[in-house]
């Protein structure tokens, strides 16, 4: 039969009455702060699971989770393990805030200030490396050539800066560049094509006929039998 850290049984965990204090105990032994170090947004992503096989128990502490204000879910993992998650920033500092932890103080403390903006990526990964070297994590964040200089502000601000950018790179070849790779094209062309032609994917080619088309520079139909069609465009004459 399963037990938990404390030697209970499944049937005295299901009766357990969860409380901060419980909380904060069971995740300090079943729970980990996780962390998503993805180079391209520059902003790291933080969120807290809590693993166990017996899964009333973790929809009981769920409960109370959401019952304060914390929304979380709760799916499998593995084959017999369940965990509950917490992803948004939110709900992930609301709960960091309201646990008294003993093993894991200073990840707590480390995540909760990247969200503060009081240090940077780096400094958080530094952080998690060096709780990982004193066996308080079992995998570390730290990678070699990442880096995460900035605050979670400013790589939130600097993220959304680069999808404007590009969005507005976007309609400016929209708005200026497609009507002369028009020029480019035969009257009638596929997308195979605008591939050739421009260098580009099939993808981006099939992307580029669709910006034409939506701004009235081509007509474009699919011949050939449903499911294997080609997208074939024709020229539309400037009145």
């Amino acid at each position: 039969m399963f037990e938990n850290r404390e030697g209970h049984s499944p049937c005295s965990q299901q009766s357990q009455v969860i409380n901060w204090d419980y909380v904060s105990g069971f995740f300090d032994g079943e729970g980990s702060i996780t962390i998503n170090a993805r180079q391209g947004s520059g902003v790291l992503v933080i969120c807290l699971t809590i693993s166990q096989k017996f899964r009333p128990l973790l929809d009981k502490i769920a409960m109370f989770l959401k019952e304060n204000g914390i929304h979380c879910i709760v799916c499998k993992n593995s084959r017999t393990v369940h965990e509950i998650r917490i992803r948004r920033i939110e709900d992930v500092c609301r709960l960091l805030r309201k646990l008294t932890l003993v093993l894991k103080p200073e990840q707590a403390r480390a995540a909760l200030a990247y969200f503060d903006g009081t240090i940077t990526g780096n400094q958080v990964l530094e952080i998690f490396d060096s709780e990982f070297k004193r066996g308080k994590r079992r995998s570390t964040p730290l990678r070699p050539g990442l880096s995460f200089p900035l605050r979670h502000s400013e790589a939130i601000f600097n993220a959304r800066r680069v999808r404007a950018l590009a969005a507005r790179a976007t309609n400016l070849i929209t708005r200026k560049s497609l009507s002369q790779e028009l020029t480019l094209l035969p009257t009638t062309f596929s997308t195979a094509d605008v591939a050739r032609t421009f260098e580009r994917s099939m993808t981006n080619a099939r992307y580029r006929i669709r910006r034409m088309e939506a701004n009235g520079l081509v007509s474009c139909k699919i011949v050939g039998a449903r499911g294997h069609g080609k997208l074939i465009c024709t020229k539309v004459e400037a009145d």
